[in-house]
């Protein structure tokens, strides 16, 4: 019953395509926000390049999974390293992206606790002086 309905609305295939690549692109897009973010001084450029990576490395894997009987081995074996290489590159940039992430965080975190301590000072100082004048 559970089968047919979801057939109905929508195929097993296109469920799981439709995951498949929104997955690829949330990772492409913290991967190229966050390789930018690691090089801000030429930020459009770097973005623009890390995005030619990203579909580079989504169309090798596409075409090795489809050719992959008629390809030859030295085809096989760069478009493989090459998609090896340029995953590496994107879990940089995901690391780039969560790093500057958590050091906005914890520069936040910092200016708070600095804050309290100075509001904690002020606190003690207007106490005394509130006991003196008594």
């Amino acid at each position: 019953m559970k089968d047919k309905l979801i057939d109905r609305i929508i195929s097993f295939d296109r469920l799981l395509g439709i995951t498949a690549l929104t997955i690829a692109l949330v990772a492409a897009f913290f991967s190229v926000y966050g390789i930018a973010t690691l090089f801000a001084g030429a930020f459009t450029l770097t973005a623009i390049m890390a995005s030619a990576l990203e579909v580079g490395k989504l169309v090798s894997v596409t075409f090795l999974y489809r050719y992959w009987q008629k390809t030859k081995s030295f085809l096989k074996i760069y478009l493989g390293l090459a998609t090896v290489v340029l995953m590496l590159v994107t879990s940089l940039g995901i690391f780039g992206y969560l790093s500057a992430a958590y050091q906005k965080s914890a520069i936040e975190f910092k200016a708070g606790q600095e804050k309290i301590a100075l509001i904690e000072g002020q606190k003690t100082y207007l106490h005394d002086k509130v006991t003196q004048s008594q």
